[in-house]
């Protein structure tokens, strides 16, 4: 799934962080802080992160 195609759900958006320039960036829970999704230049697919009990 690429990122164009997300929509996100709730009060806000990620709050995006490159973790390396122009290459990566991480997406974290502007509430919690929790990881909540990756993107990679080199990947067209957005990763989520999906945590379970």
């Amino acid at each position: 799934m690429g990122f164009e195609t997300v929509t996100w759900t709730g009060e806000s958006e990620p709050t995006w962080y490159e973790t390396f320039e122009g290459e990566a960036k991480r997406g974290f829970c502007p509430t919690c802080g929790s990881r909540v999704a990756a993107i990679d230049s080199d990947i067209p697919e957005i990763g989520i992160n999906v945590t379970a009990p």
